[in-house]
């Protein structure tokens, strides 16, 4: 009896019609395709494209961001123009009074060395914090003015070659750098500035004086005529512009031993250019008679002074340039001197108005310089 209840209730239960059984073959389901939709398989036209060269959209805010910084940078190039201005009549004052074929016409290296040592340290990365305080550089370069403007009249009364004529240079230099510049530029020029020192004349007289009358004896021994006094003389000329580089050197270096080692390398380096200079002369004063002249007149020693100068200027030049600092040499990172432009742009906020300042001390310290310093070079009558 319960066997025969199971039995309907089972036959009761609907099976559904649409699921086939598992052996029976499946008709491939087709999803329609909207009409707008084309075929895999439908044929395609090529689209030409026209020649016509295609053109980005300009973008004026990146355009005039780049033209504020060309600006910028070509300011900031108005402070050495500005320095060359003002310290020119004074140069030219002391190239009109100096000897050229002395030894002491050497010291006109110091200006191209204080430039170099400025480049040089002004690539570094300083230490500290970046603060500017624009204010601070504006009072600083009014008394560093007032300084200059003194020690421009002790030099009037005392000579060019003086102590003042020196202090001149580094007041009037540190002036046109703060307001250009600003204060942290200054502190990073201190090597530079203490290069411009070296222009004063005395403490050169006194050591030529010394040792002038060895090396014209020498000089004598070595001649194959008579030689000019100032000729004797001018043997010195390389060994004093060995010792201004080994002293420039020296004031990038840290460490007492250190610049003491600059020093001596630059001295000796001079000394080597010298008896080098010499020999070669001599040898060839046996062969050719401008040589004997040039010999007895001096005039060769400008000659080794203006052959050497400049490949010892270009070669210091080449290494900073390839990447003397380790930020030049970290991979994809822009070049020292990009840095340094960088850092002076963001010193500089207001360009403009330190542009204007920048050129109001030029003139004003270029007129009372060519006035206290008169020079025939810069159509000045004394």
């Amino acid at each position: 009896m319960a066997s025969e209840i199971t039995h309907r209730a089972s036959s009761r239960i609907p099976t559904p019609r649409s699921t086939p059984p598992d052996d029976a073959p499946t008709a491939p389901i087709r999803i329609p395709t909207p009409p707008s939709t084309p075929h895999d398989d439908a044929p395609t036209t090529p689209i030409r494209i026209p020649r016509t060269p295609y053109q980005l959209p300009e973008k004026p805010a990146a355009r005039r961001a780049a033209a504020v910084r060309v600006r910028t940078c070509l300011r900031l190039l108005v402070v050495p123009l500005a320095i060359g201005a003002v310290q020119a009549p004074w140069w030219s004052k002391v190239l009109v009074q100096w000897p050229q074929p002395g030894a002491l016409g050497a010291l006109f290296a110091v200006p191209l060395l204080a430039g170099l040592v400025g480049w040089r340290s002004l690539r570094a990365i300083p230490r500290g914090p970046q603060i500017h305080d624009r204010q601070l550089d504006m009072i600083l370069c009014l008394c560093l003015t007032a300084l200059a403007v003194e020690l421009l009249r002790l030099t009037d009364e005392h000579g060019p070659a003086s102590v003042y004529g020196a202090g001149f240079l580094v007041s009037a230099t540190s002036a046109i750098v703060t307001a250009g510049w600003g204060t942290r530029a200054l502190s990073q020029l201190r090597g530079s500035l203490a290069v411009l020192v070296l222009a004063w004349q005395w403490p050169w007289e006194a050591l030529i004086q010394a040792v002038s009358g060895h090396a014209a004896q020498i000089a004598d021994v070595l001649a194959p005529g008579t030689l000019n006094p100032l000729a004797g003389g001018g043997v010195l000329l390389p060994v004093c512009v060995g010792l201004l580089g080994g002293i420039a050197w020296a004031t990038r270096r840290t460490g007492l031993l250190k610049r003491v080692a600059a020093v001596i390398a630059g001295l000796a380096g001079g000394v080597l250019v010298s008896g080098a200079q010499w020999v070669i002369t001599g040898w060839a004063a046996t062969r050719s008679a401008s040589a004997v002249d040039a010999w007895t007149s001096g005039a060769v020693n400008l000659w080794t002074l203006l052959a050497m100068f400049p490949l010892v200027l270009g070669i210091a030049a080449t290494r900073g340039l390839i990447g003397g600092t380790k930020a030049a040499r970290t991979p994809n990172a822009p070049g020292a001197t990009l840095q340094a432009v960088c850092r002076l742009t963001a010193a500089v906020p207001r360009a403009r108005f330190a542009t204007s300042v920048v050129v109001t001390l030029a003139v004003g310290l270029f007129v009372l310089t060519a006035h206290a310093l008169p020079s025939p070079m810069l159509g000045v009558p004394s």
